[in-house]
């Protein structure tokens, strides 16, 4: 999961913003330290694709296919799920 944190900070790595997301747990102490006020809605389509994944093997959009590369883009304002097609272009080069 990529989301930049509204807080500034200079020399942090955001490494585990993603946590309270997947866990829904945005309650948690020191997540608005690091999340300014994350949007509730969002973690909840999060959540909600952790939990589809480990108990039915299916987060709620198509396999990685190394051709299309789609990838999944959660999104509070989303209605629908967002599938990106070459999600990753922007940093292919560094690979």
């Amino acid at each position: 999961m990529h989301r930049a944190s509204p807080v500034p900070s200079i020399g942090v790595a955001y490494h585990c913003l993603d946590v309270p997301f997947w866990f829904d747990h945005l309650d948690a102490d020191g997540v608005d330290r690091i999340a300014g006020a994350p949007p509730a809605d969002l973690a909840g389509q999060v959540h909600g694709a952790a939990v589809s994944f480990v108990r039915d093997r299916n987060p709620g959009w198509s396999l990685w296919d190394a051709t299309a590369r789609r990838a999944r883009v959660f999104d509070a304002a989303a209605s629908v799920p967002l599938v990106e097609s070459d999600a990753y272009a922007d940093v292919a080069p560094l690979i």
